[in-house]
């Protein structure tokens, strides 16, 4: 349900425009929209639960074509009302691991095959479990270390990693399985000591102890910070900026611009958040 929401929220920066002019008509009629779409992103469009969303919540209904980020932006979009792109990031990103792993270990040892443009990753790809490695990512809910740390513990159903992702929680404890099945449940003891410790620094203390076998273990292995850039006809500065939750979700007390901004526009903003 987190994933749907986020994409949700993606995706009415999409749909704003149409939305705006069904609010400002007040009208009940139905309208299409059309445009092309990353191949990633169209289980999400498929989803029935996301279709009667945007059918009696906002009256839309979207048609679209699966095409390249590249593609998008060279094609003839004449007829098109949007572009939902893939993330190019990610693929990049991929890339250059495939690199890294040829680098350090050889072809012969490790081969990284990179799949792109599938309809929908948690279907094709995490449901049938044909990941070996996958680049992803958390957003906290709530401002506490174990928001982290319980997403790859083994044998609690509600940790995102294992039961998605790494599927540790499937593993047969057999012989086979011995080693790599130990360092989860060691990892787990660890966050589970942690998750027990009220006092703040102890606490989190514990779960540095916890962090660290993590990434000794290469069990999870950081790769990049994401930092986006814009181009914006709202000033990022009047919107939320929680560093955890759902906040930054919330359209409230915005300030717009119908001709965008410049970095000079919002250099008293810019210095105001750095003082901070």
């Amino acid at each position: 349900m987190k994933t749907k929401l986020i994409g949700l929220g993606i995706l009415a920066a999409v749909i704003i425009a149409a939305a705006a002019y069904v609010f400002i008509s007040n009208s009940q009629t139905v309208t299409e929209i059309n445009g092309y779409v990353g191949g990633e992103k169209i289980g999400l469009l498929e989803d029935e639960e996301v279709q009667d969303i945007l059918r009696d919540r906002y009256r839309l209904v979207i048609d679209y074509a699966k095409a390249g980020s590249i593609d998008m932006v060279t094609d003839d979009a004449e007829g098109r009302d949007f572009l939902f792109p893939s993330n190019q990031t990610a693929l990049d990103t991929a890339t250059v691991l495939k690199q890294v792993f040829a680098d350090s270990l050889g072809e012969d040892f490790v081969t990284l095959n990179i799949g792109t443009y599938v309809s929908s990753v948690r279907k094709e790809v995490y449901e049938p479990q044909l990941q070996s490695i996958a680049i992803t990512g958390w957003i906290p809910d709530y401002g506490d270390p174990q928001n982290y740390m319980s997403q790859e513990t083994y044998g609690n159903d509600n940790a995102y990693y294992t039961v998605l992702v790494s599927n540790a929680n499937d593993l047969e404890d057999n012989e086979q399985n011995k080693a790599v099945l130990g360092l989860y449940k060691e990892f787990t003891a660890l966050v589970e000591a942690a998750d027990a410790i009220s006092e703040k620094d102890a606490r989190y203390a514990a779960y540095a102890k916890a962090e660290a076998f993590l990434l000794d273990h290469a069990m999870n292995i950081p790769v990049y910070h994401d930092i986006g850039w814009v181009l914006t006809k709202i000033n990022p500065y009047s919107k939320m900026n929680a560093v955890y939750g759902i906040q930054n979700w919330k359209i409230k007390n915005w300030e717009t611009n119908v001709d965008g901004y410049s970095t000079e526009m919002l250099a008293e903003d810019i210095a105001a958040h750095k003082s901070k």
